[in-house]
Protein backbone atom coordinates (compact mmCIF):
# COMPACT_ATOMS: atom_id res chain seq x y z
CA UNK A 1 0.00 0.00 0.00
CA UNK A 2 2.78 2.44 0.88
CA UNK A 3 4.44 1.83 -2.48
CA UNK A 4 1.18 2.58 -4.26
CA UNK A 5 -0.05 5.50 -2.20
CA UNK A 6 3.32 7.17 -1.84
CA UNK A 7 3.12 8.37 -5.44
CA UNK A 8 -0.21 10.14 -5.11
CA UNK A 9 0.87 13.55 -3.74
CA UNK A 10 3.41 14.01 -6.51
CA UNK A 11 1.33 12.79 -9.46
CA UNK A 12 -0.13 16.21 -10.19
CA UNK A 13 3.31 17.82 -10.26
CA UNK A 14 4.64 15.14 -12.60
CA UNK A 15 1.77 15.68 -15.01
CA UNK A 16 2.00 19.43 -14.80
CA UNK A 17 5.76 19.46 -15.38
CA UNK A 18 6.09 16.78 -18.04
CA UNK A 19 2.75 16.33 -19.70
CA UNK A 20 1.85 19.69 -21.20
CA UNK A 21 0.72 19.58 -24.83
CA UNK A 22 0.70 23.34 -25.31
CA UNK A 23 3.20 25.00 -27.66
CA UNK A 24 6.64 25.52 -26.17
CA UNK A 25 7.29 28.97 -24.79
CA UNK A 26 9.39 31.39 -26.80
CA UNK A 27 9.56 34.00 -24.08
CA UNK A 28 8.91 34.33 -20.37
CA UNK A 29 8.30 37.07 -17.89
CA UNK A 30 11.70 36.29 -16.38
CA UNK A 31 13.48 35.91 -19.72
CA UNK A 32 14.31 32.30 -18.98
CA UNK A 33 12.71 30.45 -21.89
CA UNK A 34 14.96 27.70 -23.32
CA UNK A 35 15.88 27.47 -26.98
CA UNK A 36 15.63 24.54 -29.39
CA UNK A 37 12.00 23.62 -28.67
CA UNK A 38 9.49 24.07 -31.47
CA UNK A 39 5.83 23.09 -31.53
CA UNK A 40 4.07 20.96 -28.90
CA UNK A 41 6.08 19.59 -25.99
CA UNK A 42 7.73 16.31 -26.97
CA UNK A 43 8.65 13.38 -24.74
CA UNK A 44 10.80 10.27 -25.04
CA UNK A 45 8.67 7.36 -26.27
CA UNK A 46 9.76 3.72 -26.35
CA UNK A 47 9.67 2.03 -29.74
CA UNK A 48 8.99 -1.63 -30.49
CA UNK A 49 8.57 -4.33 -33.09
CA UNK A 50 6.92 -6.69 -30.58
CA UNK A 51 5.42 -6.36 -27.09
CA UNK A 52 8.50 -8.07 -25.63
CA UNK A 53 10.46 -4.91 -26.49
CA UNK A 54 8.26 -2.97 -24.05
CA UNK A 55 8.54 -5.26 -21.02
CA UNK A 56 10.36 -4.06 -17.90
CA UNK A 57 12.15 -6.95 -16.15
CA UNK A 58 11.05 -7.56 -12.58
CA UNK A 59 7.83 -5.52 -12.90
CA UNK A 60 4.84 -7.91 -13.10
CA UNK A 61 2.44 -5.16 -14.17
CA UNK A 62 4.78 -4.16 -16.97
CA UNK A 63 5.62 -7.46 -18.59
CA UNK A 64 4.93 -8.10 -22.29
CA UNK A 65 1.33 -9.16 -21.60
CA UNK A 66 0.52 -5.67 -20.32
CA UNK A 67 1.66 -3.85 -23.45
CA UNK A 68 0.57 -3.40 -27.03
CA UNK A 69 3.00 -2.48 -29.78
CA UNK A 70 0.97 -0.01 -31.82
CA UNK A 71 2.48 1.67 -34.87
CA UNK A 72 5.92 0.87 -33.49
CA UNK A 73 5.27 2.48 -30.09
CA UNK A 74 4.81 0.82 -26.68
CA UNK A 75 1.39 1.38 -25.14
CA UNK A 76 0.71 0.13 -21.62
CA UNK A 77 -2.69 -1.58 -21.44
CA UNK A 78 -3.31 -1.27 -17.72
CA UNK A 79 -3.95 -3.91 -15.11
CA UNK A 80 -5.99 -6.99 -16.00
CA UNK A 81 -7.42 -7.96 -12.61
CA UNK A 82 -7.53 -7.08 -8.92
CA UNK A 83 -5.68 -10.32 -8.17
CA UNK A 84 -2.60 -9.18 -10.07
CA UNK A 85 -2.69 -5.79 -8.33
CA UNK A 86 -2.80 -7.55 -4.96
CA UNK A 87 0.19 -9.69 -5.92
CA UNK A 88 2.20 -6.81 -7.39
CA UNK A 89 1.62 -4.29 -4.58
CA UNK A 90 1.54 -6.90 -1.80
CA UNK A 91 -1.67 -5.69 -0.15
CA UNK A 92 -5.33 -6.65 -0.33
CA UNK A 93 -6.37 -2.99 -0.12
CA UNK A 94 -6.20 -2.42 -3.85
CA UNK A 95 -8.45 -2.98 -6.86
CA UNK A 96 -8.00 -2.95 -10.63
CA UNK A 97 -10.35 -0.19 -11.76
CA UNK A 98 -10.66 2.39 -14.52
CA UNK A 99 -11.01 5.82 -12.88
CA UNK A 100 -13.27 8.40 -14.52
CA UNK A 101 -11.49 9.90 -17.49
CA UNK A 102 -8.60 7.42 -17.40
CA UNK A 103 -7.65 5.62 -20.64
CA UNK A 104 -7.16 2.25 -18.94
CA UNK A 105 -7.61 0.38 -15.67
CA UNK A 106 -4.98 0.87 -12.96
CA UNK A 107 -4.34 -0.44 -9.46
CA UNK A 108 -6.31 1.88 -7.16
CA UNK A 109 -6.01 1.90 -3.33
CA UNK A 110 -9.22 0.86 -1.54
CA UNK A 111 -10.43 1.78 1.93
CA UNK A 112 -13.17 1.73 4.53
CA UNK A 113 -11.88 4.92 6.17
CA UNK A 114 -9.36 7.66 5.35
CA UNK A 115 -6.95 6.11 7.83
CA UNK A 116 -6.53 3.14 5.46
CA UNK A 117 -5.02 5.50 2.89
CA UNK A 118 -2.39 7.14 5.07
CA UNK A 119 1.31 6.63 4.32
CA UNK A 120 3.33 6.53 7.57
CA UNK A 121 6.09 9.11 7.75
CA UNK A 122 4.71 11.34 4.99
CA UNK A 123 3.01 14.53 6.22
CA UNK A 124 1.44 15.14 2.81
CA UNK A 125 -0.04 11.65 2.83
CA UNK A 126 -1.39 11.35 6.35
CA UNK A 127 -5.04 10.62 7.14
CA UNK A 128 -5.96 14.30 6.99
CA UNK A 129 -4.97 14.52 3.33
CA UNK A 130 -7.23 11.70 2.14
CA UNK A 131 -10.93 11.01 1.73
CA UNK A 132 -12.40 7.53 1.41
CA UNK A 133 -15.10 7.85 -1.25
CA UNK A 134 -17.09 4.85 -2.45
CA UNK A 135 -14.39 2.62 -1.01
CA UNK A 136 -11.54 4.30 -2.87
CA UNK A 137 -8.74 6.53 -1.57
CA UNK A 138 -8.77 10.06 -2.91
CA UNK A 139 -5.86 12.37 -2.13
CA UNK A 140 -7.21 15.81 -1.26
CA UNK A 141 -4.14 17.81 -2.16
CA UNK A 142 -1.88 20.05 -0.11
CA UNK A 143 -3.44 22.58 2.28
CA UNK A 144 -0.82 25.29 2.52
CA UNK A 145 2.54 26.36 1.12
CA UNK A 146 4.03 25.99 4.59
CA UNK A 147 3.33 22.26 4.67
CA UNK A 148 4.96 21.86 1.24
CA UNK A 149 8.08 23.57 2.56
CA UNK A 150 8.15 21.33 5.62
CA UNK A 151 7.49 18.07 3.77
CA UNK A 152 9.90 18.76 0.92
CA UNK A 153 12.55 20.50 3.04
CA UNK A 154 12.63 23.50 0.74
CA UNK A 155 11.05 26.95 0.63
CA UNK A 156 11.01 26.81 -3.18
CA UNK A 157 7.59 25.16 -3.37
CA UNK A 158 4.09 26.57 -3.33
CA UNK A 159 0.74 24.87 -2.75
CA UNK A 160 -1.29 25.70 -5.82
CA UNK A 161 -3.87 24.11 -8.10
CA UNK A 162 -2.53 23.64 -11.64
CA UNK A 163 -4.84 24.36 -14.55
CA UNK A 164 -7.03 21.32 -15.17
CA UNK A 165 -6.18 19.65 -11.85
CA UNK A 166 -8.78 18.69 -9.26
CA UNK A 167 -6.64 19.43 -6.21
CA UNK A 168 -3.75 21.66 -5.19
CA UNK A 169 -0.24 20.22 -5.22
CA UNK A 170 3.24 21.28 -4.19
CA UNK A 171 4.83 22.86 -7.25
CA UNK A 172 8.39 24.21 -7.52
CA UNK A 173 8.82 27.96 -7.82
CA UNK A 174 11.66 29.78 -9.53
CA UNK A 175 13.30 33.05 -10.38
CA UNK A 176 15.39 31.47 -13.15
CA UNK A 177 15.41 28.21 -15.09
CA UNK A 178 18.53 27.07 -13.25
CA UNK A 179 16.45 26.72 -10.07
CA UNK A 180 14.27 24.09 -11.79
CA UNK A 181 17.11 21.75 -12.78
CA UNK A 182 17.31 18.31 -11.15
CA UNK A 183 20.99 17.69 -10.27
CA UNK A 184 22.42 14.32 -11.25
CA UNK A 185 19.41 13.18 -13.26
CA UNK A 186 20.79 13.71 -16.77
CA UNK A 187 20.50 16.38 -19.41
CA UNK A 188 16.74 15.92 -19.90
CA UNK A 189 16.16 17.76 -16.62
CA UNK A 190 18.99 20.26 -16.66
CA UNK A 191 18.34 24.00 -16.71
CA UNK A 192 18.25 24.15 -20.51
CA UNK A 193 15.12 21.96 -20.53
CA UNK A 194 13.10 24.23 -18.26
CA UNK A 195 11.47 27.62 -18.50
CA UNK A 196 10.63 29.81 -15.53
CA UNK A 197 7.21 31.19 -16.42
CA UNK A 198 5.52 33.55 -13.97
CA UNK A 199 7.55 32.06 -11.15
CA UNK A 200 6.70 28.44 -12.00
CA UNK A 201 8.98 25.75 -13.42
CA UNK A 202 7.83 24.34 -16.76
CA UNK A 203 9.59 21.37 -18.34
CA UNK A 204 9.80 21.91 -22.09
CA UNK A 205 10.32 18.32 -23.22
CA UNK A 206 13.06 16.55 -25.12
CA UNK A 207 14.94 18.15 -28.00
CA UNK A 208 16.02 15.11 -30.00
CA UNK A 209 15.96 11.34 -30.25
CA UNK A 210 19.69 11.23 -29.59
CA UNK A 211 19.33 12.82 -26.16
CA UNK A 212 16.54 10.38 -25.29
CA UNK A 213 18.79 7.46 -26.23
CA UNK A 214 21.71 8.91 -24.28
CA UNK A 215 19.76 9.67 -21.11
CA UNK A 216 17.69 6.48 -21.08
CA UNK A 217 20.60 4.28 -22.17
CA UNK A 218 18.68 2.69 -25.01
CA UNK A 219 18.29 3.29 -28.73
CA UNK A 220 14.65 2.22 -28.50
CA UNK A 221 13.47 5.71 -27.58
CA UNK A 222 12.42 8.53 -29.88
CA UNK A 223 11.63 12.15 -29.10
CA UNK A 224 8.16 12.96 -30.40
Amino acid sequence: MKRLLGLIPFTVFALASCGSSEPAATSSTEGNAPTGFEGPTRTCRRTCTATSDCAIPGEPLQDAAHYACTAGRCEWQGCASTAECVAAVNTTKVACLKPDGAPMATCVPTCTAAADCAVPGSSLSDEGHFACKAGLCEWQGCKATSECATALHSSKYTCTKPEGADVASCLPTCSAAAVCAVPGSGSLTDASHFACISGRCEWRGCRSTSECASNLHSDRYVCE
